[in-house]
């Protein structure tokens, strides 16, 4: 039996399930070349469907299902407390991992540890399309990041780190003009000094400082 499952929100993804296994799950902006490209893009003039589909001859499964959560509408808050205290930290992470992010958990988590994810989100968030060109909007984020707290920069730090992989991998082209915006960003953001003051001397020295010379 040939289950095909799409996700048809943010990270939009197709994935097959044949007699319980697990056949292969395709990533849309991929096949797009697009990181942050989502369903709203679509273009009913030139578009036929997802790209992904498409060009793997995708069809006829048993089931068809849809799945669909936009994380791209939820703004938390977080108490103070919860990023000065590190064993809170530890309990919070733990809570997130344990179960399934439905509407109805983010409200019990949110009720928990309170009032202050909004803070790091605004600073996390691209200017949009209409600001101005693509320079433009990366000296915007440099501005923004510059000031933003150092656990703020920590998560883009590592948020970079974890994209640099993929993007030199899948996007040669690319990479060149991802790697010397995003230098220019780390050193804005003294990602050393915050990955040293976060994540400690060994992971900053031992890791952080070898990826960051080979970008």
């Amino acid at each position: 039996m040939r289950v095909i499952g799409i996700n048809i929100s943010h990270d939009t993804s197709v994935a097959e399930v044949e007699n319980g296994k697990l056949k292969y799950c395709h990533d849309e902006a991929r096949f797009r070349r697009h990181k942050f490209w989502n369903p709203d893009d679509l273009n009913e003039h030139h578009d036929k469907g997802l790209q992904c589909i498409e060009q793997n001859n995708i069809e006829e499964p048993d089931h068809l299902i849809f799945a669909t959560y936009d994380r791209r509408n939820v703004v938390w808050s977080a108490r103070r407390s919860l990023i000065e205290n590190r064993m809170l930290a530890e309990k919070f992470a733990a809570d997130m991992r344990k179960e399934h992010l439905t509407m109805s958990r983010i409200d019990e988590i949110q009720a928990e540890y309170g009032d202050r994810v909004a803070e790091y989100v605004w600073y996390l968030t691209k200017p949009p399309a209409f600001v101005g060109n693509r320079a433009k909007r990366k000296a915007l984020d440099r501005a923004r990041l510059k000031e933003a707290p150092e656990i703020v920069r920590f998560i883009k730090v590592m948020d970079i780190w974890h994209n640099s992989t993929s993007i030199r991998e899948f996007d040669k082209k690319f990479y060149e003009t991802f790697r010397e915006e995003v230098r220019d960003l780390l050193y804005i953001m003294n990602a050393l000094i915050v990955v040293n003051q976060i994540a400690g001397d060994e992971f900053g020295y031992n890791e952080f400082v070898p990826w960051f010379g080979d970008l």
